[in-house]
């Protein structure tokens, strides 16, 4: 019997998973539906789960053993004995899946499996330390309506803000307002009232104004620019914070923010250095979905030094 492992990134709206063999060897990348059950309900994301497993294992022709790690967006730490057993169902056999945190699966991609820190900066944000034990600690994470520095949503609040500001001539001038009228296809400002408050609006709707914040904050704009300083010297207190004044030589970044913004990574790197002088902020080399792989493999300790360059080698060749 050959064992296999899927791990699986399990977003809000969209789960990546990925198939590897016992030798560490990337088979199949799919993308589904999402797996939050908070929002879709238990028994949708079990079944978008299940889905993606037997599209992923169709192929297989030998008896297998299947192992299946899953970082959790709708987690925030390990799951309970209770958020596992009900979670697995009937569904999935308990012993061989392993859940996790999607936060703390990104970290795995980073680390391959090791201690370190990590922040997420998307629609929303967190941060997450796992120490050499793997014992996770997260901070941020409380939401868009509790407020997630460096998040996308609350990038673009606060812009609107500002924006709203200028117009009534209470703040500063800006180029905000001017761009919040393109963005949102406004006559004028007070016709995004109606838009806000739209029963059809959704966070990820108000959060692609970030897009312009950041964009006007590198090209100057002191409102937009001021916006985005608070939001980084927030998070980079908050993961000096987290790692109790003890950074890590290099901290991991994930999500669109950083992804497509390489002048905030800068910005985020000079922000941690006030804290350690020697510390990188670096995007990671993996995919969240390989390191929930890497976690069962971890956990099932079958994680070699073997098995790791083979997932590295076999991932250049690989579409994620």
């Amino acid at each position: 019997m050959s064992t296999y492992y899927i791990g699986a990134d399990g977003g809000g709206t969209r789960t990546t998973a990925v198939l590897i063999n016992e030798k560490g060897e990337i088979l199949k990348v799919l993308r589904g539906k999402g797996l939050n059950y908070h929002a879709i309900g238990l028994e949708k994301a079990q079944m978008h789960l299940k889905s993606l497993i037997n599209e992923l294992t169709l192929d297989l022709t030998d008896a297998t053993d299947l192992k299946i790690g899953v970082g959790m967006s709708a987690l925030d730490d390990l799951p309970t004995d209770r958020q596992l057993s009900d979670f697995a169902g009937n569904v999935f056999p308990k012993e061989d899946l392993f859940l996790h945190s999607d936060a703390y699966m990104a970290l795995m991609a980073a680390t391959l499996g090791e201690s370190g820190a990590l922040v997420i900066c998307g629609t929303g944000s967190m941060a997450v330390y796992a120490d050499k034990t793997l014992k996770q600690t997260p901070a941020g994470g409380w939401g868009y309506l509790l407020g997630d520095y460096g998040s996308s949503y609350q990038l673009a609040v606060d812009g609107i803000r500002a924006a709203i500001r200028a117009f009534e001539n209470t703040g500063k001038e800006t180029q905000l307002t001017n761009a919040m009228i393109t963005r949102f296809s406004l006559q004028k400002p007070r016709e995004l009232i109606d838009y806000a408050y739209a029963p059809t609006t959704v966070p990820s709707d108000i959060a692609k104004f970030a897009i312009d914040v950041l964009n006007l904050a590198n090209a100057g704009d002191q409102a937009a620019a001021e916006i985005v300083r608070e939001h980084f010297d927030i998070l980079s207190r908050t993961v000096d914070s987290l790692t109790k004044h003890d950074l890590p030589n290099t901290v991991w970044l994930f999500g669109g923010v950083f992804e497509h913004n390489a002048w905030v990574v800068d910005l985020f790197e000079k922000m941690l250095s006030r804290f350690k002088q020697t510390v990188r902020a670096r995007l990671i080399p993996y995919p969240p979905a390989i390191g929930s792989a890497i976690y069962a493999m971890k956990m099932c300790a079958s994680l070699t030094e073997t098995v790791l360059e083979t997932i590295k080698n076999t991932y250049k060749e690989t579409d994620f």
